[in-house]
């Protein structure tokens, strides 16, 4: 599945122009960034229907995945991380199959709420904040890189999955399921439904224990990630916002 993903930007970057991966990072991100802003301002403003941004947020993923994916991880120094001490004990409880695969399903309930949202309630805000979100992640993780934690273990059925020759490394700052986390959470309060937000902030409350337990991020990661959300949050616009540009566009 990861080998799928991101084949489009390994082979236009690895294959095409015969780059090695270290040679490949930065073009990729560059990439990443040229087809992130026109993807934005279409959907910024209405400019192509939302099946179609569906779409391009799924070429837009692949190449997330593709600088992700040759971020290399590194042994090199050793961060002090308190609450990773902290939670330690619960190292193998939550690194258990039953609970990478609860946190896996969260995840996905997370992203079907996305694509409601975007496709079937005809709403782009949230898929917009994923956007933006997606977009500064990368450029966060990819120039400043973290080493990686002391006895962290991939295991499958999470992500990032154990490495491979399709997927060696990920970025660890800021967390991405935590960045998902709270912008759907935010997405919820803004349509009124605190209960269905606060059952999101409880599990992201739960993953974050997890990503910290099994140091799988570091503490900084989710907090950054928190931070990142909010204010990407703030400053792009609502749904309403998107509607009303849509409607006085159609008037001219």
């Amino acid at each position: 599945m990861v080998s799928l993903a991101t084949s489009p930007s390994i082979h236009l970057l690895e294959h095409t122009f015969n780059l090695t991966t270290a040679e490949a990072l930065v073009p990729a991100l560059l990439l990443f960034w040229l087809f992130t802003l026109p993807f934005y301002y279409a959907i910024r403003n209405s400019v192509l229907p939302n099946y179609i941004f569906a779409l391009f947020f799924w070429v837009w993923l692949s190449l997330a995945l593709g600088v992700e994916c040759r971020v290399e991880l590194s042994n090199d120094s050793t961060v002090i991380d308190v609450p990773q001490d902290m939670l330690a004990p619960y190292h193998l409880f939550f690194n258990s199959t039953p609970v990478v695969y609860t946190n896996t399903a969260f995840i996905l309930g997370l992203a079907m709420y996305g694509f409601y949202e975007a496709v079937l309630a005809q709403r782009p805000a949230l898929l917009l904040r994923a956007l933006i979100c997606g977009v500064l992640r990368m450029t966060i993780g990819t120039l400043t890189r973290l080493p990686t934690p002391k006895d962290y273990v991939a295991v499958a059925g999470d992500w990032p999955p154990p490495p491979s020759a399709s997927c060696s490394g990920f970025i660890f700052n800021p967390s991405g399921h935590v960045v998902a986390s709270v912008i759907v959470s935010l997405a919820l309060r803004r349509r009124g439904k605190r209960g269905a937000a606060w059952l999101v902030d409880f599990g992201c409350v739960l993953q974050s224990l997890r990503l910290i337990a099994t140091r799988g991020h570091y503490t900084v990661d989710v907090i950054t990630a928190v931070l990142l959300a909010v204010v990407v949050d703030q400053n792009l616009p609502i749904d309403s916002e998107l509607m009303a540009r849509k409607s006085v566009k159609k008037d001219k």
